[in-house]
């Protein structure tokens, strides 16, 4: 069963999350972003909502090699992997070399790429949305995108501090 909420059609987050771990992520996103627990409902989203401009499928490294050949024909997708497994992730990044496979990370940096992937769809959005001469709507994406940018700068900036166990320098 999907957690999560399609609205506006052109872009989607999708999380594939088996075993059920991460359902607190459910409350960062209001729309664009579907989590699932199974591997062929997630594979039958992502082939079947061919109407999406663009999907940022994010998976855990155990099956993201079985997802990726499944969905690898499809323009539209851009898988986002996560691990602990720094052997696992090596072989991926070997075996995937592709325009579409835009991130391999540890399982740290998820919540940060959640929130940048949804930063970028917003500021995409926005661009759309100036060229419309639709400027509440400009602004509205602008808005989120920023909401997500300084999330992500926030776990950024947890993770530093629990890493040096400091407050990292301020650089600007």
């Amino acid at each position: 069963m999907a957690q999560g909420n399609i609205t506006d059609p052109d872009y989607m987050i999708v999380f594939y999350d088996f075993p059920p771990n991460y359902a607190q992520l459910d409350e960062l996103f209001t729309s664009h972003y579907i989590r699932f627990h199974q591997q062929n409902d997630c594979s039958q989203f992502v082939d079947q909502h061919n109407q999406l401009d663009q999907i940022a499928l994010f998976l855990p490294g155990n099956i993201a090699e079985h997802i990726i050949q499944r969905t690898r024909h499809l323009q539209y997708v851009s898988y986002y992997i996560y691990c602990a497994n720094k052997q696992l992730l090596n072989t991926l990044r070997q075996l995937y070399r592709s325009q579409t496979i835009y991130k391999v990370f540890s399982e740290e940096y998820l919540r940060v790429q959640l929130h940048l992937a949804y930063a970028s769809f917003c500021f995409q959005k926005a661009e759309i949305h100036r060229q419309q001469d639709n400027d509440e709507l400009v602004d509205l994406c602008l808005s989120s995108a920023r909401e997500h940018y300084s999330a992500a700068a926030e776990g950024l900036t947890t993770h530093m501090i629990v890493q040096l166990g400091q407050q990292p320098l301020e650089l600007w």
